[in-house]
């Protein structure tokens, strides 16, 4: 049989790039509207309001950590039932999702605002940055309650075609958060609670405008009805290793900022503090477009039982960014002092600051290597390994370089924690994949083990790609044979061809003939208890056939006739537009 390549071929490099453009800005609008953030604390509070506020990172990892747990296990568990089809499952999985993170986000809340004095003095603020830490946690602390319902709103409304709004919502967070921590500071003069407020204000922006478009969603409802306590099992087990990379970070935090305030003081605090601030809105930015669109895509792809797909996913994310990556880091090197004098640091200290912001963000030159790997293990059920992973590199080599640069009185040392920490866990995968497959991986970016067992047999697979009449008609005859060899009769293996046509025609009918976009349609089918899926993937615009069907005229009944006979041949048929492409899944 003549089978193309697994689908994405042609589809998954612009479904990623387009991913990862709008998952980035998603990530790194919030990043850099804390980064004016600082830009106005240091500017107008001082160096001892950005040591402050960095004795307060801890917080923010607590936030990433719940954000990650049920942020990113939404999105996994509703892109694997996206893959399958499953409309239901996605209502309920979005539902339970949501308001499971409001009511863990009222209790963080309520505890940041009463336990603010013991948490600052935890995280070993003392004097007068105790004050201003305690000041600017209680402003904060409405942002818990808002952050973590609405990573999910902004996760999901890519996979809705809602990625403009998603830009919007934050481009609103971040001027009027702008907006209000200059007027609260300079207008009302309320200092470090000021900024704090503002920050929450831009947070409950961003989540009504959010809820604006959920309200009226087709596919990601919120209903009370459609919540299953059940299903947060499966979100949270899709979700912890992102929250235990956080609370590793959190620990890792809260030990590093004792450490360099101990080594330099409050101005080792405050370079820290913007070395933070650029790894969040500039390198955190990359990193998050990258691993947003692969756990994106690869939950899809497991949905789909797409085995090619997953095995070629780490190289094509890894080819998309790491030219950008390279091109990043030499802007940091280059504009390192500029940046430092911006924050406002005095003369005497540029060379401190200068030299833990190149440290500091030395690891994106990693990451390319080691973060694809672990979404994509997390997709296909592996969870276990990348938690194991973190909790050694993350968490316990965090700790090992902390106290050999504390030992050593070593600031520079300290500040290489994050590329040390991610270059031993590479390696770790790598020496994972050589114990399990008996063999040395084929190539830098191919060090996933994906057992033998995880996908349907290739001989019950079924794939084909589609630009033509004539290859539509080439696919029906294949799909024929491939049926009657899985002991089909000859009229349900003629019937299954008959879809296979009916679908290829009226897709390739609505190709563009301009030639301005090449348009692509690719067909998987495959056995699987005694059932044949088919799964048709276009990137034309949005067009939901079993819609058009009912709008088609009486009176023109071979309007749209193609669609009604598939209709009435199917046992079950699904359709979805989401990441910008057609899913019409047909069950025979």
């Amino acid at each position: 049989m003549k089978l193309f390549a697994a689908k994405n071929e042609y589809l998954q490099g612009e479904m990623f790039s387009s991913l990862f453009l709008m998952r980035a800005i998603a990530v790194g609008l919030p990043a850099i509207n804390l980064l004016i953030i600082n830009l106005i604390v240091g500017r107008y509070i001082g160096t001892e309001g950005l040591a402050a506020m960095g004795f307060m990172a801890p917080i923010s990892n607590i936030a990433a950590a719940f954000t990650g747990l049920i942020g990113s296990g939404i999105q996994i568990a509703c892109g694997r039932k996206l893959g399958k089809g499953d409309a239901d499952g996605i209502k309920t999985a979005f539902s339970t999702g949501i308001f499971s993170a409001s009511a863990i986000g009222l209790i963080l809340a309520l505890s940041a605002f009463m336990f603010s004095g013991q948490i600052a003095g935890a995280f070993g603020a003392e004097g007068e940055l105790w004050e201003m830490a305690v000041d600017y946690l209680r402003g904060f602390a409405p942002s818990l309650l808002l952050m973590i319902p609405g990573s999910g709103f902004l996760l999901c409304l890519q996979m809705d075609n809602a990625s403009k709004l998603s830009v919007f919502a934050i481009e609103m967070q971040i001027i009027s958060s702008t907006l209000l921590s200059l007027i609260f500071n300079r207008v009302f003069c309320l200092g470090m609670f000021g900024i704090g407020l503002a920050v929450s204000c831009g947070n409950l922006l961003l989540v009504l405008i959010c809820c604006l478009h959920f309200g009226k969603s087709r596919l990601f409802r919120l209903s009370i009805k459609s919540i299953q306590w059940d299903c947060l099992k499966e979100i949270f087990s899709f979700g912890a290793n992102s929250s235990l990379i956080n609370i590793w970070l959190f620990i890792r935090t809260t030990l590093f900022n004792r450490v360099v305030f101990s080594l330099s003081g409050a101005v080792a605090m405050s370079a820290m503090t913007v070395a933070n601030n650029i790894n969040g809105a500039i390198c955190c930015t990359i990193e998050g477009g990258m691993t947003g669109s692969t756990a994106t895509i690869a939950s899809v792809l497991v949905g789909e039982r797409n085995v090619k797909g997953l095995r070629r996913l780490h190289k094509t994310a890894a080819a998309y960014t790491y030219p950008i990556d390279i091109a990043t880091y030499a802007l940091i090197f280059v504009l390192a002092a500029p940046i430092s004098r911006l924050f406002g640091a005095e003369a005497e200290n540029i060379s401190v600051y200068v030299t833990v912001i190149r440290l500091f963000n030395l690891w994106i030159l990693i990451n390319p290597f080691k973060a694809p790997v672990i979404w994509i293990y997390n997709a296909i059920g592996n969870t276990k390994l990348p938690r194991v992973f973190c909790f050694v590199f993350m968490l316990w080599g965090s700790v090992a370089v902390i106290a050999v640069g504390w030992l050593c009185r070593s600031l520079e040392f300290v500040a290489l924690i994050s590329f040390i920490c991610d270059a031993l866990m590479y390696a770790g995968f790598v020496l994972y994949y050589i114990c399990k497959a008996h063999r040395l991986p084929k190539g830098i970016f191919k060090v996933n083990y994906i057992p033998r067992d995880f996908s349907v047999p290739k001989e019950d697979t079924f794939v084909f790609a589609v630009k033509s009449e004539k290859e539509a008609a080439e696919g029906t005859a294949l799909l024929t044979d491939f049926c009657r060899a899985h002991g089909m009769d000859e009229r349900l293996s003629r019937n299954c061809g008959l879809c296979f046509e009916e679908i290829s025609l009226g897709t390739v009918s609505r190709f563009s003939p301009d030639g301005r976009k090449e348009y692509k349609l690719e067909a998987i089918g495959f056995f699987e208890k005694g059932h044949l899926s088919l799964m048709f993937v276009d990137n034309l615009p949005a067009f939901d056939p079993q819609r058009a069907i009912e709008l088609y005229h009486p009176e023109d009944p071979d309007e749209g006739i193609c669609f009604k006979i598939v209709s009435s041949l199917a046992e079950e048929m699904s359709y979805n537009f989401t990441l910008g492409m057609n899913t019409l899944t047909v069950k025979l």
